[in-house]
């Protein structure tokens, strides 16, 4: 929706409006189940409507100051392409959900500082390239039981010392390389 609009801090939604509302930096539905657009200024964690499922394309594209992503809700199911792309200082992600958890393309890519991915959550999809370049991750923690890694969904992550895997099914590595690293 706003794509690139790094200088954008204030929306203002009449209240009555049967769509959409702005609160704690957020332009959300109005039923508070997807978050459309972060200020740009929003800082440390962001505070989630409890019921939000989708975080939709990015929402909280190059946030420069949010450090992690620790929602409440246990409803989410998407983290749409780009949604967290170059938030720079962001260090922590952790989601647990009862549904099946999209990652999209791009979603947390480049986000330098990333250190640690947690999740907890029925099934996890990563899509292509959705961690590409997130140089500072020295681990993913999978608490799913269906896991599915993309093409290139963890590509570039220099740091990368382990990755644990809990699932009671199985894991689903694309035909296509899921995980390079470059030096």
């Amino acid at each position: 929706m706003c794509y690139k609009a790094n200088f954008l801090t204030n929306i203002t939604i009449n209240d009555n409006h049967p769509h959409f509302q702005y609160k704690n930096g957020l332009l959300t539905t109005k039923d508070e189940q997807e978050v459309i657009f972060a200020r740009r200024d929003l800082k440390e964690n962001p505070i989630l409507p409890d019921n939000i499922n989708k975080i939709r394309s990015n929402a909280f594209f190059s946030c420069k100051q949010i450090t992690s992503f620790c929602p409440q809700s246990k409803q989410i199911e998407s983290i749409g392409p780009y949604a967290f792309y170059e938030c720079e200082n962001l260090q922590l992600v952790e989601i647990e959900s009862s549904n099946s958890v999209t990652f999209c393309e791009k979603c947390f890519a480049f986000c330098s500082s990333l250190s640690n991915f947690f999740n907890k959550c029925d099934e996890i999809s990563l899509k292509s390239f959705c961690f590409e370049c997130c140089t500072s991750i020295s681990g993913f923690d999978f608490k799913s039981k269906k896991i599915s890694f993309d093409r290139q969904s963890i590509t570039g992550c220099e740091k990368l010392a382990s990755i644990s895997i809990y699932g009671d099914d199985f894991v689903d590595i694309n035909k296509e390389e899921a995980i390079r690293f470059y030096k």
